[in-house]
């Protein structure tokens, strides 16, 4: 392993967090910079660093998740300013009382997720319903947040069934089904649920005896002359956007993708019609909003990818993966969790730490005597927790949408996405060592 390439990797991790989270930079200006000292460490060309590694990690996420990121984008900005999201909190309020607004804020996200919807996505579709339901229970945003972030990320990504690519990418490389070694996936979604709840709980009994309440900020989602929608305009777009994707991405078969943009492009359609005689801004103005929205939501999380692809053109991230991955192979069960979180806590990026994983290692695994699912399931689950580092790109693109500093709000982020999923899946490790699967 090259040390001084190593020493030039970890300090443009650093150097881009410090830049992103500390000092407010740009998230392009930071990761290009970042890029070039670790280009510069590792003795790479600068240029070819930047035109090569870095601009196709950019582009490969920018094909993948911009329509998707649009559309999602867009159908946030349309239940807000048609009034829906609004309408659809303060239902939601009245009827399970304003004690519960964080379990159903987070069980809302917890069943867009599961239903196929990406994390990001499901975080600009909730944003708006969760502000108008803390602000009728007069709680700070940062719970709504918190909530929000504890349902949208770990288990509901890797939970046995979800069409989630952390739970279907297993099934390509090892044979396995979306539902592999479902008793130890079930164990581990109901450890990581109570941890969440334990924190929900936490988190407003810290705000009640601080008497903090609820004050408004310059959010993404949340600007003046909304309309005063129907709720059930609201509910009955969700609904088409999560049974979809259940019924034809789950059942049916069809592409996850290919349903969900689908799903939020008719909701969007129908949310409009629907509540029309109650908009405030012309129907171009709302799609332009979504439409920005979605496109530097989507930039932002492209130049943090850019900056993984940097990382992994690396002989010294070459080396670090298989350094870990041999020290992993003498552990067993505990090897697959800690070699995948030291990858994820060095990349940022789940679905990239388990590709390389399951592209790379493990076949290792399996060849020791562990069956292709039980592997599949450690490997679904411990490829999140380290992940959520600050520059992480669900970490970026949810703190931008609620309009939340690092500094307010990053150990929310670090508890719910990191140390709850950590927890969980290390609790696994010890059920599969048992005999679980």
């Amino acid at each position: 392993m090259s040390i001084l390439g190593m020493i030039g990797v970890l300090l443009g991790i650093v150097l881009m967090i410090y830049l992103v989270c500390f000092r407010n930079w740009n998230v392009m200006l930071a990761t290009l910079l970042a890029s070039l000292l670790i280009a510069l460490f590792n003795a790479q060309n600068l240029w070819t660093a930047i035109s090569e590694a870095y601009l196709s990690g950019a582009a490969g996420w920018v094909q993948d998740q911009l329509i998707l990121f649009t559309l999602g984008a867009l159908f946030g900005r349309v239940l807000q300013r048609t009034g829906a999201a609004q309408a659809v909190g303060t239902s939601l309020s009245k009827v399970i009382g304003k004690k519960y607004t964080g379990i159903v804020i987070h069980l809302l996200g917890f069943l867009l997720v599961y239903g196929g919807i990406d994390c990001i996505v499901a975080c600009l579709t909730i944003a708006p319903i969760a502000t108008q339901m803390c602000k009728e229970a007069n709680v700070p945003r940062r719970y709504g947040f918190a909530c929000m972030c504890g349902g949208i990320s770990s288990y509901a990504l890797s939970m046995p069934g979800s069409p989630i690519v952390h739970n279907l990418m297993p099934t390509w490389y090892l044979g396995t089904t979306t539902i592999a070694a479902w008793k130890l996936g079930l164990c581990i979604f109901i450890i990581n649920i109570l941890l969440e709840y334990c924190y929900i709980v936490y988190l407003r009994n810290k705000f009640l005896k601080a008497n903090a309440g609820f004050v408004p900020a310059n959010m993404v989602v949340e600007k003046d002359e909304n309309g005063s929608g129907s709720a059930a305009s609201g509910y009955v777009c969700l609904l088409i956007v999560i049974l979809s994707s259940i019924i034809l991405g789950g059942i049916v078969g069809l592409t996850s993708l290919m349903v969900v943009c689908t799903a939020l492009a008719v909701s969007s359609a129908i949310n409009l019609i629907w509540n029309y005689k109650r908009l405030k801004l012309p129907i171009f103005k709302i799609l332009e909003e979504g439409t920005m929205d979605g496109i530097v939501g989507c930039l932002l999380c492209a130049a943090v990818l850019g900056f993984v692809g940097v990382v992994q053109s690396t002989e010294a991230f070459t080396a670090f993966s298989n350094w870990t991955n041999g020290l992993g192979t003498n552990m067993g069960y505990f090897g697959i969790f800690l070699s995948i979180q030291l990858m994820a806590a060095c990349l940022g990026n789940s679905p990239g730490t388990l590709n390389i994983f399951l592209e790379n290692f493990a076949q290792n695994y399996i060849a020791m005597g562990m069956t292709p699912e039980v592997v599949h399931r450690l490997a679904s689950t411990s490829c999140m927790g380290f992940d959520a580092m600050p520059h992480n790109p669900g970490t970026i693109t949810f703190l931008r949408t609620y309009g939340l500093s690092y500094r307010e709000a990053y150990i929310d982020v670090f508890i719910t996405m990191c140390a709850c999923p950590v927890i969980a899946a290390f609790c696994g490790c010890c059920l599969a060592f048992l005999g679980v699967a």
